[in-house]
């Protein structure tokens, strides 16, 4: 099973640094607020500490997820080939990334790799897909709300850029690595995998909130 420490979650703002492929989970428009577009990537901003206390558009996106996906708190079960999941209360998850998997582990461990979730009514509540090349690492989350997306360009370094559904841009750097409520509330997402269990959850909100929890039969 593997673990994230704050340090890790610094650097490449989730678990592994790692996720899914070819699905089309998540589309990134990288334009700033009021220029739709534009295609111009917005200048990141160094935020105020009090940027990780009060609200924010990381803590309203995992808000977002939280609501859409009240009943499915029970874990599900897997199908055979590890790409599906599915939750007592009609909740599914779908796995991207290649036609079947012999173990959760053997997926979290691609380079490449997403997966999608459906409240019991059928929404999609939100998708996610991550990469990793080289020394460089990104994911982005679609809710409702639209897309939250953060890339780090060195793994050697600390933090990266959050860029909000909104387009504005955030660089989560060394300048706010030391705020005192960074350790709390910065944004990222853990990941835990197994021979038979997989489970995601998103750190940094108002609490730490259960995206998915599956097991093998």
């Amino acid at each position: 099973m593997r673990t994230t420490s704050f340090l890790l979650a610094m650097l490449i703002g989730c678990s592994s640094g790692k996720s899914t492929p070819d699905s089309g989970l998540g589309t990134d428009s990288g334009e700033p607020a009021g220029s739709a577009g534009s295609g111009v990537s917005p200048e990141p901003v160094v935020p105020e500490c009090s940027w990780f206390s009060e609200d924010n558009c990381w803590k309203q996106t995992v808000r977002t997820v939280d609501a859409c996906l009240t009943e499915a708190r029970s874990a599900g079960v897997f199908s055979s080939n590890f790409q599906t999941c599915d939750f007592e209360d009609g909740s599914a998850l779908t796995l991207s990334g290649g036609s079947d998997f012999a173990t959760p582990f053997e997926w979290s461990s691609l380079d490449l790799r997403g997966f999608s979730m459906t409240g019991a009514d059928g929404q999609t509540c939100v998708t996610y897909l991550a990469e990793e090349s080289g020394n460089s690492s990104k994911w982005t989350l679609n809710t409702t709300d639209g897309e939250t997306r953060y890339e780090v360009s060195d793994l050697q370094s600390l933090g990266g850029i959050l860029t909000c559904p909104d387009g504005t841009a955030y660089n989560l750097g060394t300048d706010v690595v030391s705020c005192p409520d960074a350790n709390t509330y910065w944004p990222f997402i853990a990941h835990s995998a197994t021979g038979s269990f997989l489970t995601y959850s998103l750190q940094g909100g108002d609490q730490a909130t259960s995206v998915f929890t599956c097991s093998s039969q």
